[in-house]
């Protein structure tokens, strides 16, 4: 996607490849110097890529740039919806045909692609010259679908206990009291919360991993931090607490978290804020 004033000449002076889904975007790139691109075609997910209505003209304009040396079309692409096989299948009929048409016209694309993690797992007839893995290159799964397939999360998300107390029975916890003790309990406040990526419509639901034990995040989940319940266990400020990341070794996945928030997987992990710490592991 592009705004429609976009400059693509610092991107073009890096050598980055740019997917092209207007007429007028063709022609920006060869006025900016020319490029390579990737011509983003509208199968059928009604998103972005050119439509039926402009695809000849707008192929007509990219082999005749191509053509002048003004860009250079290295790719054809675009996105199933994943719907359903019939109707994915359909969608690369259409891409199959508009391959077709660049060849008639004399350009073929070096690469082809219209398959990310799902597609290209599920329909490997749609992984033409290559795929966009996306989210299963983080060890998660694209679906529920796709749960069992053995992936590892590459991902971590974790925070630490910064305050432990004891409260009574009937004491409230958090905005309106959604959550009150059922009897007298330790709760540790843990620094993460909905600004951070803890998904506020998990209030209710999620719980984390502290210690190699789980357990309940309980009242609503606020901006800034939650509380766990840890019953009579012996937590201290400090202690480290595993939100999400690799279920193997106790901490809730990602998918746990999504089905809390009534979401999907891709919504958790790009919810993560600004002001979380990110640390590169080797």
């Amino acid at each position: 996607m592009h705004a429609a004033d976009e400059d693509f000449i610092e991107a073009i002076g890096r050598d980055i490849t740019l997917g092209i889904s207007t007429i007028a975007q063709l022609h920006a790139v060869a006025q900016a110097g020319g490029g390579t691109v990737h011509l983003k075609i509208d199968t059928g997910l009604g998103r972005n890529g050119v439509g039926r209505e402009h695809l000849a003209e707008f192929l007509d304009t990219a082999v005749a740039l191509h053509s002048s040396g003004d860009l250079v079309v290295d790719g054809l692409m675009s996105h199933v919806s994943g719907t359903s096989r019939e109707a994915d299948l359909a969608q690369a009929e259409v891409f199959v045909r508009t391959r077709d048409l660049l060849a008639n016209k004399g350009v073929t694309p070096t690469h082809l692609h219209m398959a990310a993690s799902a597609a290209a797992i599920d329909h490997p007839s749609l992984r033409f010259t290559m795929v966009r893995f996306g989210i299963a290159a983080y060890g998660l799964a694209p679906t529920t679908s796709h749960r069992n397939l053995g992936l590892t999360p590459a991902m971590r998300f974790e925070s630490s206990i910064v305050n432990v107390k004891r409260i009574a029975a009937g004491d409230g916890v958090s905005y309106n009291f959604l959550w009150t003790a059922p009897k007298k309990t330790t709760v540790a406040l843990v620094a993460a919360g909905y600004a951070d990526g803890v998904p506020r419509a998990a209030t209710g639901h999620a719980h984390v991993d502290i210690a190699g034990v789980r357990y309940p995040v309980v009242g609503r989940i606020a901006m800034d931090q939650i509380v766990v319940d840890v019953g009579d266990a012996l937590v201290n400020p400090g202690d480290s607490v595993g939100i999400w990341g690799d279920a193997t070794d106790g901490t809730p996945s990602v998918s746990e978290w999504a089905d809390w928030a009534d979401t999907i997987s891709y919504d958790i992990v790009t919810g993560i804020g600004n002001r979380v710490t990110r640390i590169d592991l080797p």
